[in-house]
């Protein structure tokens, strides 16, 4: 099955535990889905089920092994996540951008 990969910077809503604390994050997402369409509704959802709302989506789109290499570098174990979606059909993370957003090479 084909596996996308989806990065939106987004803020904490009105129901989220760290509304008024927290500035907003980067939230990442692997998924193995038929479509990129099936995809990015999957994120989007994950996304709104946690109380963020989305400021704007970086990127969605396919990834493998050497995409996450050489583009996706500055996530923090990103290919820890891209494995874990290899296994369980899809991995979240969540990136304040509080704590130094984003990493340095």
């Amino acid at each position: 099955m084909p596996m996308f990969y989806y990065m939106a910077e987004v803020r904490p809503g009105f129901a989220h535990p760290k509304f008024g604390e927290c500035d907003g994050a980067v939230v990442s997402c692997w998924m193995q889905r038929e479509t990129h369409a099936e995809a990015f509704k999957t994120a989007c959802d994950w996304i709104r089920n946690e109380h963020w709302e989305t400021v704007v989506t970086m990127c969605s789109g396919p990834i493998n092994r050497e995409i996450q290499l050489a583009y996706l570098w500055h996530l923090p174990d990103g290919m820890r996540y891209l494995e874990q979606a290899e296994i369980e059909g899809e991995a979240f993370a969540v990136f304040s951008l509080s704590e130094g957003w984003p990493p340095e090479r």
